[in-house]
């Protein structure tokens, strides 16, 4: 029994080490590990609870599932009673570790009120692996070593196994859904249309077209980014701003983009965005984007009025950029369609690998050009 409650454990600290490598990548990249119709691991993931000051959580429990695992891999080959000082420490440490995943549960559906299912596959894994270490506490050291001739095998295999998969699901991660996909444009004016919000000069050969959420914490960080390799490259380079609201992990996403466009009628578009990208805890009301709106002197009691009516110009506009984007295969923000004017073929990148992308001799050629 004790053999069979090892290898439960080695197969359940390898499990952990896949979920937790996963959403270590993810925290790395400041990507979405992917949560399938659930949705909501965005919201979770960038929430205050996932660090433990600037430390992610994801990390200590990547940290955490590489002990056990080495636990449980040391008794394989070792034996159980040799070290069963490690199923102490091992049953410490899962209730630990299954405490404080009930604690993050608790904060992602009462406070966040999303769910992130590959942090609840790893409060899951943590449960029966403490589950675990207690039934093999329980059967306690023996009266003679408890050796598993196979554990080695075994344990080299799984662990292979795990860390292998994590490699394949980050390298999906970092190269998105959308990426090195080529698009042909059927319509220029549906991409890029007559009253689109541009930075730089419209006439740059080569035009980064952004969908993004105002709310989205990635797009927030990589704002600058984006911007900064059109200021360095003055004349080659513009980007179109368009909007992909995520109502799911940010329920005034729309709302936001809707009183940007109000306010794009009155003043310059960046500049209301980038106060309303200063917005860093997603609101569940409307409030803190009126707020910004109230900063720039607009007329909060129209925004209002012209909220309530569905068929108001803001909303069209809205609606324009996201049919855009559903067009293109635009899944996640930010995402990038760039392409070279005159050429209808477009390459789709996002925040990871968009400088990557401009490297390529087509791009290169132009920026380097003197």
């Amino acid at each position: 029994m004790a053999i069979v409650l090892n290898r439960l454990l080695l197969f359940l600290g390898c499990v952990g080490l896949f979920v937790a490598g996963v959403l270590s990548a993810s925290h790395y990249w400041h990507l979405s590990p992917g949560c399938g119709a659930a949705g909501g691991c965005e919201s979770v993931l960038t929430h205050a609870s996932s660090k433990i000051g600037p430390v992610p959580v994801a990390y200590l429990g990547l940290m955490g599932y590489l002990i056990l695992t080495g636990f449980a891999a040391l008794r394989a080959v070792g034996s159980i009673q040799k070290h069963f000082w490690t199923v102490r420490v091992g049953y410490l440490m899962s209730g630990i570790g299954f405490l404080f995943s009930i604690y993050l549960q608790f904060v992602s559906i009462v406070v966040i009120q999303h769910i992130c299912p590959w942090c609840l596959a790893s409060a899951i894994t943590m449960l029966l692996t403490m589950i675990a270490h207690g039934l093999l506490f329980n059967e306690g050291p023996g009266e003679a070593p408890v050796s598993d001739p196979k554990g080695m095998s075994l344990s080299v295999g799984l662990i292979a196994l795990a860390l292998v998969s994590v490699g394949v699901k980050a390298k999906m991660i970092r190269a998105g859904d959308s990426m090195n996909q080529t698009v042909e444009v059927q319509d220029m004016a549906s991409l890029i249309p007559p009253n689109a919000h541009t930075y730089g000069n419209p006439a740059s050969p080569i035009k980064i077209v952004e969908f993004a959420d105002l709310l989205c914490s990635h797009c927030q960080e990589f704002s600058p980014t984006v911007r900064a390799i059109v200021d360095n490259n003055p004349g080659k380079v513009c980007l179109v701003y368009r909007h992909f609201p995520l109502d799911r992990p940010h329920p005034m996403a729309n709302i936001a983009a809707c009183v940007s466009e109000y306010a794009a009628e009155k003043m310059d578009f960046f500049k209301f965005a980038d106060a309303i990208m200063n917005i860093k805890e997603p609101p569940k009301d409307p409030d803190p984007i009126l707020n910004v709106a109230t900063q720039f002197q607009l007329d909060v009691t129209d925004i209002r009025k012209r909220l309530k009516n569905p068929t108001d110009k803001v909303f069209e506009r809205v609606e324009a950029d996201v049919n855009a984007a559903h067009a293109y295969g635009v899944n996640s923000t930010p995402t990038f369609v760039v392409f070279i004017e005159g050429n209808k073929t477009t390459s789709v990148a996002n925040h990871v690998n968009l400088e990557e992308l401009l490297h390529e001799p087509r791009f290169t050629k132009i920026l380097n050009a003197k």
